[in-house]
């Protein structure tokens, strides 16, 4: 038995697999800023932020192709720890904290359109990366691959 089916027959195997997708999430979100230029860690936030809703839109989209541990893995613990609503939302009230309106205004609005536009994305993208694969067969050749 191999560790993805032990992962499957216990109950506790979308909690495991939250917790280990997004401790390496996290961590990826803590290297990418700790190497990010000084001065440019908002960006690198907004963008991590778009490329984690990006990944989310595409998992989403092949939802019925994963398993409940695969989607947890991936989209709740991965792209929920690399993603981080905290640091947008202190850089949008410490724009304020400075009356810099339109700035925090255009952060907290442009990070927000930007993501949910590629979460949006990403989920049509993985729709037309598999139009051709129906789902049963897709499943059928996973079985076999398993055995």
């Amino acid at each position: 038995m191999n560790g993805a089916d032990w992962l499957a027959m216990t109950r506790f195997g979308p909690l495991l697999a939250v917790a280990v997708g997004g401790m390496v999430g996290s961590l990826v979100r803590w290297a990418v800023l700790g190497v990010a230029p000084d001065g440019s860690q908002e960006l690198v936030v907004v963008g991590l932020n778009v490329v984690g809703s990006l990944l989310v839109g595409g998992l989403l989209g092949q939802r019925d192709r994963l398993t409940e541990q695969s989607y947890a893995l991936l989209a709740t613990g991965f792209a929920g720890g690399l993603t981080t609503f905290s640091d947008f939302a202190v850089a949008v009230a410490e724009r304020l904290e400075q009356g810099a309106l339109l700035s925090a205004a255009s952060i907290g609005l442009g990070t927000t359109a930007t993501a949910v536009v590629a979460a949006g994305l990403g989920f049509r993208l993985s729709k037309l990366a598999f139009i051709h694969v129906p789902v049963r067969r897709w499943r059928r050749n996973r079985k076999r691959a398993r055995r």
